[in-house]
């Protein structure tokens, strides 16, 4: 059941859909859906029959994934995909770190420059009340 549902999440991903548009489509929550990738539910022939739908593949492209495995090239793309978008998903995530820490670098300078400011100002405020004495 877990190779099937691995199948069924490379598909999802390979076409470049949520996790929400697909349990949309079936008409389930996310939750329910979540399941179904997971392997932690079983799948009823009708649903087999929708995903397959939703995926645009074939009901027997599903059933001969499930009893084969991956067997072809296609199947080995969408393993290949899978990977690559996990890759990214990793990339990007050690980016969005990045980007909290440069923007709080940005505060702290800002900060730090409004200060500054602020002593100059004031600065500027004493030399002109010496001068005017």
């Amino acid at each position: 059941m877990i190779k099937l549902a691995n199948y069924i999440r490379c598909l999802r991903l390979q076409r470049g859909l949520s996790q929400e548009n697909i349990a949309c489509d079936l008409g389930i929550s996310i939750t329910a859906y979540s399941k179904i990738e997971r392997g932690a539910t079983n799948i009823s022939f009708l649903r087999l029959k929708q995903l397959a739908k939703c995926l645009g593949i074939t009901m027997t492209s599903l059933v001969d994934y499930y009893e084969n495995g991956k067997n072809n090239r296609s199947e080995q793309k969408v393993e290949s995909t899978f990977v690559q978008v996990t890759e990214q998903k990793n990339t990007l995530k050690g980016m969005q770190s990045r980007i909290m820490e440069l923007e709080k670098n940005i505060r702290i300078l800002s900060l730090a420059i409004s200060d500054m400011r602020g002593h100059l100002i004031h600065e500027e405020s004493q030399l002109d009340d010496t001068e005017s004495l």
